[in-house]
């Protein structure tokens, strides 16, 4: 079962391993500090993008040692199924595309040449949800295993988000240059459903249970609004004045909804939209989620 979790990145975060104690006494070797600047997490996984462009990543115990993944990266993303293992995904330097899944140590595969963004999602029915948007703004996404075939998704898009449960299949949200959100479920050729029209971000969950949460911040007042269970469901108003967002969802939980305020403040709600808000952090940071 998927497990909602919380990131906040701070301005200068660092990140110290832990050492694990040897068999027989050792002399102590100072930790090795590396400063991040990309957190990921899924269930049982956290992987760190570095400043100089490291991943390290993690599995089972987080006291647990840390795998070197890949050296050359700008983004990263992990997200992990009970079937399938843990999914990473890398844009290196150079904005090409990689991916593996099972285990950290399995081999990468080459995914795309040039994007300029990416996004993954996984679920134990349907596999590894991967989609990445080209230098020239056209969304590409694939399903089921890493070698499989791209489909078009549109053919240009400002932002976009991703997801997957094993009751509904893959979410896909977008945003189009003209600021206009839709969002298909069920398959990646499904037709789309306009949502929201002058949004500037957006984001997108979804379980079995629950269904489907999308959330939009408004290019008016910058109001998040979020929707929970259908593509043609109403809007709830969520917060006004936000300058970013995010969300998670999982079957025990329910949503999780993560705002960061113009005047730097982390406000995080779950269980239900009419959840009180809940002070996390004040100061530079951006809210990260998974589930």
């Amino acid at each position: 079962m998927a497990v909602a979790a919380l990131a906040i990145l701070l301005g200068g975060s660092a990140c110290t391993p832990a050492v694990t104690p040897a068999a027989t006494p050792q002399p102590r070797a100072h930790p090795v500090t590396f400063e991040v600047s990309k957190i990921a997490a899924a269930p049982s996984v956290i992987a760190v993008l570095t400043t100089k462009g490291q991943v390290l990543a993690k599995q089972g115990s987080l006291d647990g040692p840390w795998i070197s993944e890949y050296t050359g990266a700008s983004q990263l993303a992990v997200v992990s199924d009970s079937t399938h293992g843990p999914l990473i995904a890398v844009r290196t330097r150079a904005g090409r595309l990689l991916a593996k899944q099972g285990r950290l140590t399995a081999p990468w595969t080459n995914e795309y040449p040039r994007v300029s963004q990416m996004a993954v999602a996984s679920d134990s029915r349907h596999g590894p949800l991967i989609a990445v948007r080209t230098r020239a703004g056209r969304l590409l996404a694939k399903q089921g295993r890493l070698n499989g075939p791209w489909t078009s998704v549109y053919t240009r898009v400002v932002r976009f988000a991703v997801a997957s449960d094993s009751r509904h299949g893959p979410l896909v949200a977008v945003l189009s240059p003209a600021g206009q959100a839709l969002a298909k479920q069920g398959r990646l050729n499904a037709p789309w459903t306009s949502e929201y029209t002058g949004v500037s971000q957006l984001a997108a969950a979804s379980d079995g249970d629950n269904g489907l949460l999308l959330a939009v911040l408004t290019t008016t007042r910058g109001t998040v609004l979020v929707k929970q269970g259908q593509l043609n469901g109403s809007w709830t108003s969520q917060y006004a004045k936000a300058s970013n967002l995010a969300v998670a969802t999982d079957p025990a939980s329910g949503p999780l909804i993560a705002v960061l305020t113009g005047t730097g403040q982390a406000l995080v709600k779950q269980g239900s939209l009419d959840a009180p808000w809940i002070a996390e952090h004040t100061g530079p940071a951006r809210v990260n989620l998974s589930g």
